[in-house]
């Protein structure tokens, strides 16, 4: 009987945590009109958000009642209703929000909202250069080729493997999960071309992400900046679209 009294407890504090949702591993959360939220595992959670032309992938990382966000959508009102849903659905406190290049729609449209509720923000020196040449906000904290940040116990490494699909591009690692975010430096398995190129390094782009397999070769997820996650393989079909732009066999 005291079993099942716990057990009651338990499903109760998980239901207010998830503001009425208990979430399981295969469970999908929507927030708001174009968030939805998926775990990954049990400190991982993979959003997509559907305002732009594709759906667009970041990532929540939590541990011991603190989180980190990677990316920022455009519109204050969608970062800011999923920085609503980490400190109520998760009960967390946002440590931080990492941008990984300065693309505004799917990356950093939303830095506003993070900035105006005094959250850490972090990019690269140069995504924060770029930014500011071009008139647009910015993460408020700025770093050269690799940050580490912490979510409880756990770290979360920011690099710069070298240019790609913009001059900035950063990759995020989550070494205690074996999952790189890779996001638009990586292409899902079912890309047919490189997508939007106009203000990438086609040249460089190949030796940035040997560098990430480099860098990682213990990553055994990898999450691209649009559509479904996979494997290492992601990182080799990149170079593979790479090689096809190039006219190379």
């Amino acid at each position: 009987m005291r079993f099942k009294y716990l057990l009651v407890l338990l499903i109760l504090f998980l239901y207010s945590l998830t503001n009425g949702q208990i979430v399981g591993i295969h469970d999908t959360i929507h927030v708001g009109s174009y968030i939805t939220i998926q775990p990954m595992n049990a400190h991982l959670y993979r959003y997509v958000c559907s305002n732009f032309q594709v759906p667009s992938n970041g990532l929540i990382y939590v541990d011991k009642g603190e989180a980190i966000l990677i990316d920022a959508p455009e519109g204050e009102n969608i970062t800011g209703s999923l920085l609503d849903w980490i400190r109520k659905g998760l009960g967390a406190t946002i440590k931080g929000v990492i941008i990984t290049h300065w693309h505004g729609q799917d990356r950093m449209g939303g830095i506003d909202a993070v900035n105006s509720q005094s959250i850490p923000s972090y990019c690269s020196k140069l995504t924060m250069k770029i930014a500011i040449e071009k008139g647009l906000p910015h993460p408020l904290n700025g770093f050269d080729d690799s940050l580490v940040v912490k979510a409880g116990d756990k770290s979360v490494i920011c690099k710069f493997p070298g240019a790609g699909h913009t001059a900035d591009n950063i990759v995020v690692w989550f070494p205690d999960e074996k999952v790189l975010f890779g996001g638009c430096l990586v292409k899902d398995m079912t890309a047919q071309n490189l997508g939007y190129t106009a203000d990438a390094d086609i040249n460089a782009w190949p030796v940035s992400v040997q560098n990430v397999i480099a860098m990682f070769p213990d990553a055994e997820i990898v999450v691209p900046g649009h559509f479904d996650y996979g494997g290492k393989e992601l990182l080799y079909h990149t170079l593979e679209l790479l090689k096809k732009q190039s006219g190379q066999k």
